[in-house]
């Protein structure tokens, strides 16, 4: 198995384990007496894409075939005679996990905020993550991605510097459009003690009129700083994704904080429900998605509407296998009409591919990640079920 192919399944598991642990919460083992009224299913109206929407995704991915068919081909020769053991592998990822560090260092030099960010984003421990993004709001900066990843470790971290209270009211400032930065606040406000505040930002969050929560940002500012480091090309996508998934912040206390709350006040339930509804519709990445109808039944269970909870758990089940189904993993299954019988590995070609990773961000963005894994899933599998020059994309049982 090729260098890339491993690193891609590694970083796929990592983002899938740890999206199984923030989203882990204990339901409620009873439902209360009284009935609620009923709340709109949570991300229903983009079950399906847009027609118009899906064509704009293939076609874009057409246009591009025959760049990104050269780069596939370039990928697969290169590695086609190289056997990968575990030690290179390990080799390997000390190696990258260096050449960020050293990366981090000399980004650590500069004095404006997205370079003190993305330093702060590539440093190997919390501690210089930390005092870099300090470093970072101290410039004065109102970028809303500077702003975002400082007030999210800040609220995670005892450290005396963090002044919380005013970050959220800077951040707010400029981003409090968005309902994950109001959400992430409610959070903050909940663990200082301060209920009535925080329910008030989970209402906010509700009624805001869109929902963002910086992961594209974040994969495209480490690309650009990739671009100028030593780490080869073709590893790019995939640390850059590393990287950014490894500063998610955590949903664990937003989650906690709807199911405690709501078992206590029904306003709270409706409050959550409301914002998760906001949060399945107008977010774009799978993370956040299910995340979002974790909470959503979660806040149906606790108002009995029992109805709704099997429907957005349903729906959490078939999100979650259609973005299974276009993974390189033993739980994605061969797609009929492919006469290579194999599983696409769209990952590993994303990551082989600068032109089609580029556009896949873009995708995202437009239309949300289900939705472009699955159309570039199937483009790709058009062609490297077709060209054997492009076998390396291919994951079979026997790999």
């Amino acid at each position: 198995m090729n260098t890339q192919r491993v690193m891609a399944v590694i970083l796929i598991v990592g983002i899938v384990l740890f999206l199984a642990f923030s989203m882990r919460h204990d339901r409620p083992n009873t439902a209360s007496e009284h009935q609620s009224t009923p709340l709109r299913m949570p991300g229903q109206i983009d079950e399906q894409a847009p027609h118009d929407a899906q064509d704009t995704i293939t076609e874009s991915t057409a246009r591009l075939s025959d760049t990104v068919v050269d780069e596939l081909i370039v990928a697969c020769d290169a590695t086609s005679d190289t056997a990968q053991s575990e030690q290179d592998f390990d080799q390997l990822g000390n190696v990258m996990l260096q050449q960020a560090a050293e990366l981090s260092g000399a980004l650590s030099q500069r004095t404006d905020a997205d370079a003190l960010l993305t330093a702060a984003i590539l440093a190997s421990d919390e501690q210089t993550k930390l005092d870099l993004l300090l470093q970072a709001i101290e410039t004065g900066t109102q970028e809303p991605i500077v702003l975002w990843h400082a007030m999210t470790r800040c609220l995670r971290s005892n450290d005396a510097r963090c002044s919380t209270a005013a970050l959220e009211e800077r951040l707010l400032a400029v981003d409090g459009q968005n309902s994950e930065s109001w959400m992430h606040i409610a959070a903050g406000r909940f663990s200082r003690g301060q209920t009535d505040d925080a329910l008030h930002a989970v209402r906010q969050a509700a009624a805001a009129p869109e929902s963002h929560d910086f992961f594209v940002d974040t994969v495209r500012l480490v690309l650009n700083a990739l671009s100028a480091s030593d780490i080869r090309a073709q590893h790019h996508m995939s640390a850059a994704i590393g990287f950014a998934a490894a500063g998610v912040p955590s949903y664990l206390p937003i989650t906690q904080m709807c199911r405690d709350q709501g078992q206590l006040q029904d306003e709270w339930a409706y409050a959550c429900a409301a914002y998760a509804q906001t949060s399945a519709k107008q977010n774009k990445t799978q993370l956040s998605v299910m995340i979002s109808l974790a909470i959503a039944q979660s806040a149906y269970e606790t108002l009995g509407d029992l109805r709704l909870a099997e429907r957005t758990e349903a729906q959490r089940f078939d999100t979650r296998t259609r973005f299974r189904n276009t993974m390189p993993l033993s739980f994605g299954t061969p797609q009929r009409g492919f006469t290579s019988n194999a599983t696409i590995d769209l990952d590993g070609a994303l990551y082989s591919s600068q032109t089609l990773s580029a556009a896949f961000l873009d995708a995202i963005e437009q239309h949300g990640e289900l939705h472009a894994r699955e159309q570039f899933y199937e483009r790709v599998a058009h062609h490297v079920d077709r060209d054997n020059r492009l076998r390396c994309h291919r994951w079979t049982a026997a790999k």
